[in-house]
Order: C-alpha cells, then structure tokens, then sequence
C-alpha cells in the first residue's frame, strides 16, 4: 500500500472516529437522559474538577475536588470509595470525557461526564 493511500485511511479513520464520539455525545445531551441522570446523582456524588489549578481557582463548582487531568492516574485514592459516583467537569467537557475513560479503565464503574462548569451549574438549580 502506498504511503498517500495509508495517510488517507488514517486521516478517514480519524475523522470517522471523531463524528462517532461527537454523534453519540450530541445524542446524549440531545436526549436529557444524561442531564436527568447527573441531576440525580450530584446531591450524593462526588464531583471531580479536572481542569487545572489556575482554572479551579478561578472559579469551580461548590465541593467540587480539583485533580487535574495530568494528576489523575497518581491520585486514585482521592477519588473515594468505587461505589460512589463521580461526576466530572472541565471546561469545555473533552478533558471530563479523557478522565471518565482513564477512571473507568482504573476499576470506578459509576462515572458520568457531567461537561463543563456552566452545565453542572444549571443541573444543580
């Protein structure tokens, strides 16, 4: 195969991936399932800033936990009790939906994106 065909079947494979996971979450957030749900979750859960320091004191989310993103696979003890759930925020939701993979992949299986500071904002009433 020659090395322009491989380069278009990459960048066509990255694409595809990259409408897939933009589909599914739009569909998500489209549907309210997953508003409802984090709704219902954040009086008990445990809510994970994952933006950086400087972003956290600029402003976060009320007994929100700041472990950024970078830190996250040497801070597991922070993240509490495996039968809690969490739910996580960043700015723009891609660095919440990074740590939901990485948290989920260390054994935490209640996890939900809840996106950005201004959504949990808006959950919470």
């Amino acid at each position: 195969m020659g090395k322009g065909l491989m380069d278009k079947n990459v960048i066509f494979g990255a694409a595809a991936l990259i409408g897939l996971t933009i589909y599914g979450y739009a569909r998500m957030l489209l549907s309210g399932r997953g508003e409802r749900k984090i709704k219902t979750l954040l009086p008990s859960a445990s809510v994970i800033d994952v933006r950086t320091g400087e972003e956290y004191r600029g402003g976060h989310f009320p007994g929100a936990v700041n472990i950024p993103l970078e830190k996250l696979s040497r801070s597991v003890k922070r993240l509490g009790s495996r039968n809690t759930p969490i739910i996580l925020y960043c700015a723009s939701g891609v660095r919440s939906r990074r740590a939901a993979r990485l948290i989920r992949a260390m054994g935490y299986p209640r996890v939900f994106v809840g996106g950005t500071l201004a959504r949990l904002e808006k959950l919470r009433g």
